[in-house]
């Protein structure tokens, strides 16, 4: 899609103003993903007066994690977001066709990346990021993918499974 109206339609599609920041995660949710952490940190974020949006974009069943397991995991997503109280705040998109996943990336302020193992270049939800050149914060695997370079190629998320270490890289 035409990237350089993206930001606009995708503000316009989910009524966020302009001053609100747009964090997407992307990729299937899966509980090593760190979005049960991404959901926590959003709450601290509004406990600390920022304002945030997150879109996660992707479906939850994969051949990682099948039927009702997905469906499980979803569920407890959603009780988790209820939880915090940043229903206002956080949407699941479920699965997401390839266009709007690229308008969303394009339209972003940052991709948060939270993987509980950290982030590699093997990862896809990593590279499609990086395809419209926008802010990636990621955390950092054990043995640093030496293409991940913090202020470079990503920005580092202080620790893995800390919702304030991914509120401080918002």
């Amino acid at each position: 899609p035409d990237a350089a109206g993206a930001r606009d339609r995708v503000r316009r599609r989910l009524g966020l103003p302009d001053e609100v920041p747009l964090l997407v995660f992307f990729g299937f949710v899966h509980p090593v993903k760190g979005v049960r952490e991404l959901i926590d940190a959003t709450a601290l974020l509004r406990d600390a007066g920022v304002d945030v949006h997150v879109e996660v974009a992707g479906g939850f069943a994969s051949l990682a994690l099948p039927g009702e397991e997905a469906r499980s995991f979803r569920a407890e997503v959603e009780q988790r977001v209820a939880d915090r109280g940043v229903g206002d705040r956080v949407h699941l998109t479920g699965w997401v066709a390839g266009a709007e996943v690229s308008e969303l990336l394009s339209a972003a302020d940052a991709v948060v990346l939270p993987f509980t193992a950290g982030v590699t270049t093997k990862s896809g939800s990593l590279l499609a990021a990086l395809e419209p050149l926008v802010p990636v914060l990621a955390t950092v695997a054990d043995e640093r993918d030496p293409a991940l370079v913090d202020g470079v190629t990503v920005l580092d998320v202080g620790a893995r499974r800390d919702p304030r270490a991914i509120a401080e890289a918002v």
